[in-house]
């Protein structure tokens, strides 16, 4: 497989379906994704470094094809578990408050209900 290939494939794991959007996406005109993906240019630093930052791509694998698509050190292992560990507890608020609004939903039709029976 070639860079050509392996940044085709990084554009398509990222979703972006059309060269036109992941060069949008990048900051880049449409003809430098054309140009890299048909293998005629290959891409100097300054892409690189952008293409780094907006997705994290491993350079070394979409270089060479060595290693994975996407590496994580011990810094970003850690920053992602405590990033989970906070949705985590986003998902808990907010399930209680959904079973907190169901119980007083229910209590509203007990009473809704009981009412039409007086009436």
């Amino acid at each position: 497989m070639e860079f050509k290939d392996r940044f085709k494939q990084l554009r398509g794991f990222l979703n972006y379906n059309t060269q036109e959007s992941f060069a949008v996406y990048l900051g880049f005109e449409k003809q430098y994704v054309q140009k890299y993906e048909s293998g005629s240019s290959k891409p100097g630093l300054d892409f690189l470094v952008i293409l780094f930052e907006k997705t994290k791509v491993n350079l070394n694998w979409l270089l060479t094809g060595q290693g994975e698509m996407f590496s994580i050190d011990d810094k970003s292992k850690s920053e992602l578990v405590k990033e989970i560990a906070e949705l985590k507890r986003e998902r808990q608020k907010v399930n209680d408050a959904i079973v907190s609004q169901v119980a007083d939903l229910k209590k509203i039709i007990d009473v809704t209900d009981k009412s039409k029976k007086i009436i």
